[in-house]
Protein backbone atom coordinates (compact mmCIF):
# COMPACT_ATOMS: atom_id res chain seq x y z
CA UNK A 1 0.00 0.00 0.00
CA UNK A 2 1.15 3.50 -0.73
CA UNK A 3 0.21 5.81 2.12
CA UNK A 4 1.41 9.39 2.40
CA UNK A 5 4.29 9.57 4.90
CA UNK A 6 2.18 11.38 7.53
CA UNK A 7 -0.33 8.53 7.56
CA UNK A 8 2.43 5.97 8.09
CA UNK A 9 3.67 7.85 11.16
CA UNK A 10 0.15 8.14 12.57
CA UNK A 11 -0.45 4.43 11.96
CA UNK A 12 2.82 3.43 13.63
CA UNK A 13 2.14 5.77 16.56
CA UNK A 14 -1.36 4.45 17.14
CA UNK A 15 -0.70 0.72 16.81
CA UNK A 16 2.73 0.57 18.41
CA UNK A 17 3.24 -1.68 21.41
CA UNK A 18 5.73 0.94 22.69
CA UNK A 19 4.42 3.75 24.87
CA UNK A 20 4.80 6.99 22.92
CA UNK A 21 3.93 10.62 23.52
CA UNK A 22 4.32 13.75 21.42
CA UNK A 23 5.18 16.79 23.52
CA UNK A 24 5.95 20.42 22.85
CA UNK A 25 9.66 20.88 23.60
CA UNK A 26 9.22 24.48 24.70
CA UNK A 27 6.38 23.99 27.17
CA UNK A 28 6.55 20.26 27.87
CA UNK A 29 2.80 20.04 27.22
CA UNK A 30 1.58 16.69 25.91
CA UNK A 31 0.14 16.94 22.39
CA UNK A 32 -0.80 13.29 21.97
CA UNK A 33 -0.22 9.87 23.52
CA UNK A 34 -0.87 6.45 22.09
CA UNK A 35 -3.04 3.79 23.72
CA UNK A 36 0.01 1.90 25.01
CA UNK A 37 1.21 5.04 26.83
CA UNK A 38 -2.23 5.55 28.38
CA UNK A 39 -2.39 1.92 29.55
CA UNK A 40 1.20 1.90 30.82
CA UNK A 41 0.88 5.07 32.87
CA UNK A 42 -2.73 4.55 33.90
CA UNK A 43 -3.67 7.98 32.57
CA UNK A 44 -6.44 8.42 30.01
CA UNK A 45 -5.42 10.20 26.82
CA UNK A 46 -7.99 12.92 27.47
CA UNK A 47 -6.50 13.55 30.93
CA UNK A 48 -2.96 13.76 29.56
CA UNK A 49 -3.53 16.16 26.66
CA UNK A 50 -2.41 19.69 27.45
CA UNK A 51 -0.66 18.73 30.67
CA UNK A 52 3.03 18.12 31.25
CA UNK A 53 4.52 14.79 32.27
CA UNK A 54 5.72 16.56 35.42
CA UNK A 55 2.15 17.65 36.27
CA UNK A 56 1.02 14.07 35.75
CA UNK A 57 3.83 12.68 37.93
CA UNK A 58 5.33 10.57 35.14
CA UNK A 59 8.96 11.59 35.78
CA UNK A 60 10.32 10.44 39.14
CA UNK A 61 13.14 12.98 38.98
CA UNK A 62 12.59 16.49 37.59
CA UNK A 63 16.34 16.92 37.05
CA UNK A 64 16.39 13.84 34.80
CA UNK A 65 13.71 15.36 32.56
CA UNK A 66 15.65 18.62 32.42
CA UNK A 67 18.79 16.69 31.46
CA UNK A 68 16.88 14.81 28.75
CA UNK A 69 15.43 17.98 27.22
CA UNK A 70 18.86 19.64 27.39
CA UNK A 71 20.35 16.78 25.36
CA UNK A 72 17.50 17.04 22.84
CA UNK A 73 17.92 20.81 22.45
CA UNK A 74 21.70 20.57 22.20
CA UNK A 75 22.04 17.57 19.89
CA UNK A 76 18.64 17.39 18.18
CA UNK A 77 18.16 13.80 19.35
CA UNK A 78 18.24 11.64 22.45
CA UNK A 79 19.91 8.25 22.37
CA UNK A 80 20.58 5.80 25.23
CA UNK A 81 19.17 8.09 27.92
CA UNK A 82 17.82 6.21 30.91
CA UNK A 83 15.28 7.67 33.32
CA UNK A 84 12.94 6.36 35.98
CA UNK A 85 9.31 6.88 35.05
CA UNK A 86 6.38 6.28 37.39
CA UNK A 87 3.68 3.99 36.06
CA UNK A 88 0.10 4.35 37.25
CA UNK A 89 -0.22 1.42 39.66
CA UNK A 90 2.95 -0.47 38.80
CA UNK A 91 6.48 -0.07 40.09
CA UNK A 92 8.87 2.48 38.63
CA UNK A 93 9.99 1.78 35.07
CA UNK A 94 13.50 2.53 33.87
CA UNK A 95 13.05 3.78 30.34
CA UNK A 96 15.50 4.49 27.54
CA UNK A 97 14.76 7.27 25.10
CA UNK A 98 15.74 6.83 21.46
CA UNK A 99 15.18 9.05 18.46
Amino acid sequence: MNYPLAIDYALIFNVSSSAMAFTDLGTGRILDVNATWARSFGIAREQALGKTALELGVWQDVAARQACTHVLRTHGKVHNFEANLVLGTAPILTSSAHR
